[in-house]
């Protein structure tokens, strides 16, 4: 999707969250594929900077699997599958 589109999307997002879910990352936050590229939105990093959450969890990445966190805000990529899709991560649990 266009970066002006998904700036659109994203724009809807409330300034205030408990927990974030989206497809993909934020550009540079667990999102590197096996040749050490960020792959994530830029658009979303620009959004997420700006809302408060204690959760952002996404996947997408598949070799981006785990955990940042960033000052309150936690990041969280739960892929479970690596590229051949073989399950190869646990599942994460999280409590509110």
């Amino acid at each position: 999707m266009p970066e002006d589109k998904l700036k659109e999307k994203f724009s809807l997002i409330p300034k205030e969250v408990d927990v974030l879910i989206t497809h993909a990352p934020p550009f540079s936050i667990c999102d590197k594929d096996i040749y050490g590229s960020n792959l994530g939105e830029k658009p979303l990093l620009e959004v997420v900077k700006k809302i408060k959450f204690k959760y952002h969890i996404f996947g997408h990445i598949h070799q981006g699997y785990g955990k940042k966190v960033v000052g309150k805000k936690t990041y969280l990529n739960v892929s479970l599958v690596n590229d051949l899709y073989y399950m190869v991560n646990k599942p994460v649990v999280i409590e509110l």
